[in-house]
Parts: C-alpha cells; structure tokens; sequence
C-alpha cells in the first residue's frame, strides 16, 4: 500500500501546481511550498525577509516596535503579526510599525496580503499599485491609511483606521496617468474615527468604460471633518457603480459628498454631471452636519437619517429614486434641491427610529424594524434590489441594522466619540476658545486634557482640562491641538487646526490636469506675520509680496486632478539676498538662496515635487531677508524657456 500512497501524493502535488494553486512553484525537479519567516528569530529585520523570500511566503512579526520606511513588495506575500497564527488579537497593537512620516509599502503585484498590524505615523503607509487585501489592523495618525492607486483593487475589511491627517481610505482607481485600469473594491466591516478630510475619498476620474464597482458595506465612519465617503466626479460618465449600504455615519460634515470638476474640499453642493449610479441604502446617519448630497442618479432607499444639524438629502439629480427612507428632527430640510423627475415616494418624516444611543440598533417598537424594501419597480422596471435580503424572508429594516443583526468586528468600540470640533481661523488679538464635545452616552469620572502639537511657538491654554478651553497665541501661524478624553480603561483623541493669520480669504486655486500653471502673488490664501502686499504697478491689478522678516510665510492652497511630478520655479528678487523654504502638505521640499539682485529673477527649487489628486497646502517661508516674490510656476518641464 504505500507505494500507493506515494503516488497518490505525487499526483495531489502534480494537480496543484497545473491548477496554479497558490504558493505551490515547480523550482528544478522539486515543488517550493509556502513558508513561514520569522522576525526577529530568524531575520532581523522586515526588509531582510522580504529579500529572502519566495512567491506565497508568510512573514510573521513577533510583538515589539519596529521602525520600517518604504519596502517595495514585489512578490504575492503575507505579511503579519502573530495575531494570524494565534488568533489573539491583543497581538495586533502589541505589533507596532512605526514609518516616522514616510511611506511604509509599496505593493506592486497581486495577491499581497497586509494582516494584523498596528501602523502609526505613516504617510501613504499602504500604497497598492496592485490587487491587495488590507485586513484586521489598527491605523493611527496616518495620512492616508490605506492607499489605492490607478491599477488596483481588492478588499480593505475589519481595519481600525484613528485620527488619519487627510483620508482614512483613498481610492484613485482609474488614474488616467496609468495605463492599468484596476478592478473591483469591497470595503467592509472598518471603522473610520476622526478623518482630518473624509473617512474614504474616491476619484472618478475621465477615463470611459472603467466598469468598476465599488462595494462599500457594513463600516462605521464617525467624526470625519469633511465626508465620511467622498465620490469626486471628473464630469465624465465612466461606468462605475457604488453599492453603499448598512453603515453608520456619525457625525461628519456629510455622510454622502458627491463633488464634480473634480474638486476635492467638500462644498455640500452635489454633482450636477456625476451620472454614475449610486446604490445609498440602509444606512444610519445621525449628529452630522448633512446626510447626503447628491449626483444624477443616486438610489436612496431604507436610510435612517435623524439629528442632522443641517437637513438631510440636498441636490439629488434627474434619474434618482428616494423612498422607504426615515426622517426625523434635521434641522434642515429633509429634501432640498430635489431634481423634478426625481421619484419621492413612501418616505417617512418625523417619526422617532427609536435606536439605542450607543449602538445605534432598532429598539422594541422601533418603526424602522420590517418597514424597508426588497426592491424597487416603475412600470415593470427594476430600479432597486438590495444586495443584503433577508433570510427568513421578511422585509429589512430601515437603517444600517438587520433584525436580530449583530455587527461583527475584531475591535471593540464605546458608544461615544470625541470631537475636537472644526478647524479655526483668526484674524486679531490672538484670541480663540478651544471648543470640543462628547457624543453618546458618557461614563462618569472621564477626564479631558487639551494640548498643542504643533505650532511656531508655544500658545498659553487657560483651561486645558475642560472642554471648552480659552487660547492666547502670541504669534501668527498654523498650530495644531489635541482634545485627549481618559477613561478607566479607554482613550480617545481628535485633533483640530488653528490659524491664526496677517491676512486672507482661504482662496483656493484649482488647475486641474494642467502641465503648467502660475500662481500670482495675490493668489494666496493667507499671509503670516510681517508680509506686505503691494500692487505691481498703478495700472496693474495684480500684486507682490514682500517678505519683512524671517518667520513670515505666506500659504497657497493648490489643486491638482492628476498624480505627476512638477517642477517649481519662482520669479523673485531682493536688495539685500535672502532665503525662502518651501513646505507642500505638509512636507519640507527644499530652499532656495536669494542673491541680490535688483531685478527679477527665475530660481528653481532644486528637486521637483510629487504631486497626487488633492488640494494641497503650498507654504513659503522667509529664512532670512527682505525679498519680493512676484510669481510661482509649476510645470512639468523643468526647462525655464516653457515659462516665459
């Protein structure tokens, strides 16, 4: 029998690897199964085992602190902490990556999975340039948590995404810049807390036929400063569909931010030419300032939308259904700026969803259990059918919640969350007031602490313990605090802006796809300490800046539709020379030394910088001088006859 046996074994082995299971390779005469490395007992490092290892290898991380930056994974890996061995998940935020503000992976091929990891302080740390699988970890002051460029795609589920400095989940599939368009997203079971911009931000963009659905489904984004999902129209049709169903968003600027031009800073004004359409339905939306603006075909059916500061649904275009959905105390209207063609039907106002406070779940009685749809027909035509039926074939609730539903998540949340509250800007007397908030049922004996983080110089906070907290700045510029809320056993943290300027409106300049572009002096969206604003000539309307002093910085906000690489060159001059440094979003990314010179002259930064779809913040800073700055130029070429 047992030469049986062996040939048995070797035909199992032959079957899979003609099958192209995974992991298994033909290497010589012999099959290369899968293993598993080991860090720090076997390599000391993350980079070292990813360079020892093979097509399907698992990378295991003992608990500890490692500080890792920019590994390029160019292999179908797993890459996590014990957690996936051992299935305790305390092990994932004893498993600490720490990137120290740079990028932390680099995924370039299919099949990568990220697993089990507490990552802090990245910038981009995942970064997908191929199909991934981000699962069960724990992100925090991130900027960009997890980060799906133009050629992937995949699952992103049970993630614990913190105080993220822009987006929680940004998703630029379809990049018109690369020739790999991508595939379809689920993005589910994550929870979302406190995103500086919005819990998840997804680009269009221009390209025709990307066929991509994008299901979206069963997370929690509370406290983002603009949308919990952000779904920016580039003005073109591209055949992408959204199923957005059974979240809960929770206190946000909007819930739903359709934006169209392709502009990114949430205006609640909706996307009169966003013709993709949009499944919104059995979500849960409270306590933010406006549940949903809306595109041209926009499918709102089963949501529970109550305690809104704002309204509710806001520019919902022609081809759009609204039904069977609850509203209940919005401080504004329900429905604003509804298409004529749009079909309103069945909805229900001002009737009490009765859920719980903290989990948002269907109380006894509630009107919400068994008042939903199934699906939805005019004339014989299906417009609507959920994806999520139940199985007793009953009808589903409205909101986020199933009967007898439980939500199941690796990472265990309160019913309260902290909010620093939204992002400041003053003008005189270096005065302010700190002003944060509790949102749910708070538990005794909490203790509030506010403190700065960031800022030129240090600003005198009078009343650090409580939430509503007096602030005395004794110089201008940008400065950053951090509302830190104890308990027994739990911590909870937002963060909030202040800007504390000479002058300005918050201009914003957008240029699109543009290869080159300027930006005029006057353009600038404020100016900071001793900077002067003069007119370039009696006839002219436009104006120069004149640098009095170092520490006086002037910020530009500069939007940009398309990831390149621009070169920046500056029209300046001074009496006495001088230097100016430079800091787009947030990132150092050079000087340039001013010689003296009476007349204009172009000066480049010396390395071009990299520039992703967004509205970005360009600051320059005066290091020492009397300078005039006429004109800043970004162009992809770095040849200075293109800009005369």
């Amino acid at each position: 029998m047992r030469p049986v046996k062996k040939y048995r074994m070797y035909l199992l082995l032959s079957l899979l690897f003609l099958t192209g299971y995974p992991g298994i390779e033909l290497l010589g005469n012999s099959f290369q199964l899968p293993r598993v490395l080991r860090i720090p007992s076997q390599y000391p490092t993350l980079s070292i085992a990813i360079k020892h290892s093979q097509k399907g290898d698992t990378i295991l991380l003992a608990p500890g602190t490692y500080e890792v930056q920019n590994v390029q994974i160019n292999l179908p890996l797993i890459i996590s902490s014990e957690w996936k061995e051992k299935g305790d998940k305390d092990i994932i935020d004893q498993t600490i990556l720490n990137a120290g503000g740079k990028g932390l992976f680099v995924i370039n091929v299919d099949s990568v999975e990220i697993n089990g990891l507490k990552i802090i302080n990245g910038d981009h740390p995942i970064e997908a340039n191929a199909t991934v699988k981000v699962i069960n970890n724990h992100f925090i002051n991130c900027l960009d948590a997890v980060s799906m460029e133009g050629g992937s795609g995949g699952y992103i589920g049970y993630n614990l995404i913190e105080n993220d400095r822009d987006d929680g989940i940004d998703i630029d599939i379809g990049d018109d810049a690369i020739s790999k368009i991508g595939s379809d997203v689920r993005i589910a079971y994550n929870r979302i807390i406190n995103s500086h911009d919005d819990g998840m931000e997804i680009r269009l963009f221009r390209r025709p036929d990307q066929n991509i659905d994008y299901h979206i489904t069963h997370n929690e984004v509370i406290g983002s400063k603009n949308a919990g999902i952000q779904l920016i129209s580039y003005d073109t049709f591209t055949g992408k569909t959204f199923n957005i169903h059974h979240n809960i968003f929770r206190g946000c600027k909007t819930a739903l931010g359709c934006m169209q031009g392709a502009h990114t800073v949430e205006d609640l004004k909706g996307a009169s030419k966003m013709d993709e359409e949009v499944n919104f339905y059995n979500n849960t939306i409270t306590e933010s300032e406006l549940a949903a603006t809306g595109g041209n075909r926009i499918i709102a059916v089963n949501n529970a939308v109550f305690n809104n500061a704002e309204g509710a649904f806001k520019f919902f275009g022609p081809n759009s259904l609204i039904t069977k959905n609850l509203f209940y105390e919005n401080k504004g209207a329900d429905l604003a700026g509804i298409g004529k063609n749009v079909i309103s039907t069945d909805n229900i106002f001002q009737k009490d969803p009765r859920l719980d406070k903290n989990t948002l779940l269907p109380l006894s009685h509630s009107p919400c259990i068994g008042a939903g749809i199934k699906e939805f027909k005019k004339g014989g035509v299906l417009i609507f059918k959920s994806k999520e039926i139940p199985l007793n074939g009953s009808f589903p609730n409205i909101g986020a919640f199933g009967a007898n539903e439980s939500r199941p998540s690796i990472w265990t949340l309160s019913g309260i969350y902290v909010d620093a509250g939204q992002d400041q800007v003053i003008t005189t007397g270096g005065k302010m007031e700190l002003s944060g908030r509790i949102i749910g049922d708070v538990p005794p004996n909490l203790k509030t602490s506010w403190q700065q983080t960031s800022g030129p110089t240090s600003s005198q906070i009078f009343k650090s313990a409580q939430l509503a907290s007096p602030v005395l700045f004794s110089k201008q510029g940008i400065y950053e605090f951090t509302l830190n809320i104890s308990g027994i056993d739990k911590q909870w943290m937002d963060k909030v802006t202040v800007r504390y300027i000479n002058e300005g409106i918050g201009k914003q300049c957008f240029f699109g796809k543009d290869s080159l572009f300027s930006l005029n002096a006057q353009d600038f969206a404020y100016t900071y300490n001793k900077v002067a604003i003069a007119p370039v000539s009696k006839k002219s309307k436009n104006s120069i800046i004149l640098f009095k002093d170092a520490g006086s910085s002037v910020e530009y906000s500069v939007g940009i539709s398309q990831s390149a690489y621009y070169y920046v060159w500056l029209r300046v001059k001074s009496d006495k020379g001088g230097r100016l440094s430079f800091n787009f979003n947030h990132q150092e990314v050079g000087s340039v030394k001013i010689g003296i010179e009476k007349d204009y002259q172009w000066l480049k930064l010396p390395l071009p910088i990299s520039v992703t779809p967004g509205q970005w913040d360009f600051l320059v800073y005066d290091k020492g001088g009397d300078i005039t700055l006429d004109k800043i130029v970004f162009t992809m070429n770095q040849n200075i006859h293109q800009i005369h």
